[in-house]
């Protein structure tokens, strides 16, 4: 999905990351009411300043998306570039053998592979850095504070996340390199079996 996502055109890329993030504002602010939490922060609907409301949030939303668009462009271009001269088919089966499956028969369409899965790759490493970093502040935030009883409950859940994340982002980044492995190989067309066990 999301390595679909950055193949995507830049205004694109705007348009679903700032309808992803209203929807999850929306569901946050729809749970705040529901539980009683938080009413004096949430866009009252009915007052005057509604219009102006509705505008800066899509202002907001529009940034987080053009904030997302850029820091995907180069990803964006090396994808485009490895993709260059393929048809609809030959894009959609380049990218799905860069995740999982057999390699591609014809040529063209596994050289195209390669390259999503080389930037794959770099792109899963680079996150299992950063989630291992934000594991390492998660311990250490646990030995500051009184463990479990000196969390919030967003503190809590935020120490529960971050080890899911990491060990997520590790588990990709195995899953990444046997697929960039598996399609490198000189005779990987033929391992189609090997290759759908990954």
């Amino acid at each position: 999905m999301w390595t679909r996502f950055l193949t995507m055109s830049f205004w694109t890329r705007v348009a679903i990351v700032a309808g992803i993030d209203a929807i999850i504002d929306g569901v946050r602010l729809l749970a705040s009411w529901l539980g009683g939490y938080h009413l004096s922060s949430a866009p009252q609907l009915l007052d005057h300043n509604l219009f102006h409301t509705i505008i800066s949030q899509g202002i907001g939303y529009g940034l987080v998306g053009l904030m997302v668009a850029a820091f995907t462009i180069n990803s964006n271009e090396i994808y485009t570039h490895a993709l260059r001269g393929l048809d609809s088919q030959q894009r959609s089966a380049a990218i799905d053998a860069a995740i999982r499956g057999p390699a591609p028969a014809d040529v063209y369409t596994r050289n195209a592979a390669i390259g999503v899965a080389r930037r794959r790759l770099q792109c899963v490493r680079s996150w299992r850095t950063i989630w291992l970093v934000a594991l390492c502040f998660d311990v250490l935030a646990l030995g500051l504070t009184d463990g479990w009883q000196g969390f919030d409950l967003e503190g809590w859940a935020c120490s529960v996340l971050v080890p899911g994340f990491a060990a997520a982002a590790w588990y990709v980044s195995k899953n990444a390199e046997q697929r960039f492995r598996l399609l490198s190989w000189p005779d990987s067309v033929g391992a189609a079996g090997v290759s759908a066990s990954h």
